[in-house]
Formats: C-alpha cells, structure tokens, sequence
C-alpha cells in the first residue's frame, strides 16, 4: 500500500502522462477543440485503476497513430535490431600493436628472394 502523498504523486504523473498523449494524437488527427476538452475532463474525472486503464488506452491510440503516420522517431534504443539479435554487430578492424606494427608479412616468393623463417633461400 502507498503512501496517500505519494498515490497523488502517482496519480498527478499518470494524469500529466495521458494529457500528453491526449495532446499528441489530437495534433496528428486535427481534433476539433471540444474533442480535446472531453478527453481532458475523462482524464480529470478518472479515479484510480480507471485512470490508469484510460492513460493506458491513450498511449496505445497514439502508438498506432505514429504507426500508421510513418512518424515513429528511429534512435537506437530498445526498438534497435542490433540489441535482438537480427543484425549482427561488426567488430572493429584489429590493429596491430607493438612490434607487429613493424613486421612485414612473409611472402615467399621467389621473385622477390626473401628468406623464410628458416634461412632457406628459395
């Protein structure tokens, strides 16, 4: 059980969350004024696991809103495919570090008349 302050802590953040959501899918569908002020005052009369229910009915409407307007942000947070696994992540290029900077490759090549580990001219 919470505390009464902090349940109308909870209830004036849930209230602040659906008038925002309320405001965002009435800007994307151009609701009339009236529309606006009757989802507000269900917002404000809501009590409790109503208020709750509806904020929840508000963000899934605004959800489907930024589907179907193609408006969804792409930032690479949760809904990044690399973190699920679908694109793997490529490692960065390996460098060489210490004295393998300085060594060459060892061709053996008998054009070019290099030794091989061994001394064995080719």
């Amino acid at each position: 059980m919470t505390a009464p302050h902090l349940a109308a802590e909870l209830r004036a953040l849930r209230l602040r969350q659906g008038q925002a959501w309320v405001e965002r899918a009435a800007d994307l569908e151009g609701w009339p004024k009236d529309r606006r002020m009757n989802a507000f005052a269900e917002l404000a009369c809501a009590s409790g696991p109503a208020l709750d229910a509806l904020v929840e009915h508000h963000r899934a409407y605004l959800s489907h809103l930024l589907d179907a307007h193609s408006l969804r942000p792409a930032y690479g947070g949760a809904s990044d495919p690399r973190r699920h696994g679908t694109l793997p992540d490529t490692p960065p290029p390996a460098r060489k570090r210490g004295i393998a900077r300085a060594l060459k490759p060892k061709v053996n090549d008998p054009a070019t008349r290099q030794r091989d580990l061994f001394g064995d001219a080719p």
